[in-house]
């Protein structure tokens, strides 16, 4: 659920500010899946934190500027 939310208020994100991202799935990357198991939903910009568990825009502004 948290994840979907997250996907989805990207989306009205990146129409209104030229923003792109990706999704990737967690529990298929041995990695990530150590690294954030327990913190999903997951933003990164490159390998930065820029929010988890539900999504920030002032945040997300941030990161980009």
């Amino acid at each position: 659920h948290l994840c979907m939310d997250m996907e989805a208020r990207l989306e009205m994100f990146a129409d209104d500010n030229a923003f792109e991202f990706v999704v990737v799935d967690v529990d298929k990357d041995e990695t990530l899946l150590e690294r954030f198991s327990v913190d999903v939903p997951v933003l990164l910009n490159g390998e930065t934190v820029v929010c988890k568990h539900f999504y920030d825009e002032d945040a997300i502004k941030q990161a980009l500027q």
